[in-house]
């Protein structure tokens, strides 16, 4: 009986984990899409989320710039005269953090 309850539990953190995770990294790569800079309509309209998976069932969610993914570096540190224009570290701060929280919440629910 408690192995029952164990295996259903980790299967629900699972679907849990992977619904966050879709919904979270789509978030991010919306707002990336809103604060990249505009001088480069390619680069801001390129930000995508790729599913990569995962050992078992698990898979996970990275966001990435499908068009100009060499220009990621760049534009976020500065090069030469070019003055950096942060604008990934904030997202990926923000939306680590979310995924931490609604992760935790997932957890907590799933025990109940």
């Amino acid at each position: 009986q408690l192995e029952g309850l164990m295996i259903e539990f980790s299967a629900q953190l699972d679907s849990d984990s992977d619904e966050i995770g879709q919904r979270i990294s789509k978030e991010c790569a919306a707002e990336l899409r809103k604060t990249s800079p505009r001088d480069r309509p390619k680069y801001y309209k390129g930000w995508g989320v790729k599913a990569i998976k995962g050992f078992g069932k698990s898979v996970a969610y990275t966001v990435y710039n499908r068009t100009h993914p060499g220009l990621t570096h760049l534009l976020e540190r500065g090069h030469g005269n070019a003055d950096a224009k942060p604008h990934i570290g904030p997202a990926e701060e923000k939306y680590s953090q979310k995924y931490l929280d609604e992760l935790e919440r997932a957890v907590q629910n799933a025990g109940e």
